[in-house]
């Protein structure tokens, strides 16, 4: 399960949202944490004080929080965070011109699979669609 999350001002941007969509998508599959959500968010409150010390003036951060079912018949969850820079300068021109959309003919897997509200991180599903995106790419949107 994963979470990505924000900072405006060095601050993150809706932590209890993301930590409450977490605690759900983690019931869903069944994963108890011996951690509380509260824990986790203060956590990632101060990894996000201490790394947005480190940015220029006006930078903000990427703060990605994920937890897999841990070592197998261990019990014990892994939780990874971890920050980078949000690179605003690389998206100045898409923020100017726009960005395609491109809606893939591969779809999510139905919701008798998984259920909609369960936020995983497997890169497995975008595979397929992901050649198809690629050939419908234009190089700028339109307004």
């Amino acid at each position: 399960m994963a979470e990505r999350l924000r900072t405006f001002g060095g601050k993150l941007f809706r932590l209890e949202q993301h930590l409450q969509r977490l605690e759900r998508s983690l019931a869903i599959v069944g994963i108890s944490l011996h951690q509380s959500m509260n824990d986790l968010g203060e956590v990632a409150t101060e990894l996000a004080r201490r790394n947005h010390a480190l940015l220029a003036a006006g930078d903000d951060l990427n703060l990605s929080l994920f937890v897999t079912p841990g070592i197998a018949g261990a019990n014990s969850p892994t939780i990874g965070m971890h920050t980078t820079p949000l690179p605003f300068g690389t998206w100045a021109d898409e923020y100017d011109r726009g960005v395609p959309l491109v809606v893939s003919s591969v779809r999510h897997l139905p919701p008798d699979c998984l259920p909609p509200e369960l936020k995983c991180r497997s890169r497995m599903l975008l595979r397929p669609a992901w050649p198809i995106v690629k050939l419908n790419r234009r190089p700028h949107a339109r307004r």
